[in-house]
């Protein structure tokens, strides 16, 4: 059971870095965030499509206000030696953005309203 967990991780971390290739090169922005910066969202346009990356449950986090994304590298981070242990994920872009987390996706916007799955 647990290993399925781990192969289920592998695949998370792989897709989202996948779509987040997409905006290599493109200006990233801080787009917004909520009080402590337990939710963090990270914004892009390109080709005339808007998108953000949604980071949730921040335990740390280490951002500028814009920089030219470079790509995600992504480290799986283990609370706790139990079996159900939250995953926690280092998430960064060199020396520009910087979150640890659980939760983390990325959302279309289209007239104001998310498009998942997009």
């Amino acid at each position: 059971m647990n290993s399925n967990i781990h192969i289920d991780s592998e695949q998370k971390i792989k897709n989202f870095q996948e779509i987040t290739n997409y905006f290599v090169g493109t200006k990233a922005t801080l787009f917004a965030y909520s009080p402590g910066f337990r939710e963090l969202y990270v914004y892009f346009e390109k080709n005339g499509r808007y998108f953000v990356l949604k980071f949730a449950n921040i335990t740390y986090v280490k951002t500028c206000k814009e920089w030219f994304f470079g790509g995600l590298k992504i480290e799986v981070e283990t609370k706790g030696k139990r079996i159900n242990s939250p995953r926690y994920y280092k998430i960064y872009d060199r020396n520009y953005f910087e979150v640890i987390c659980p939760f983390f996706g990325v959302l279309e916007i289209l007239d104001g309203q998310e498009i998942v799955n997009a």
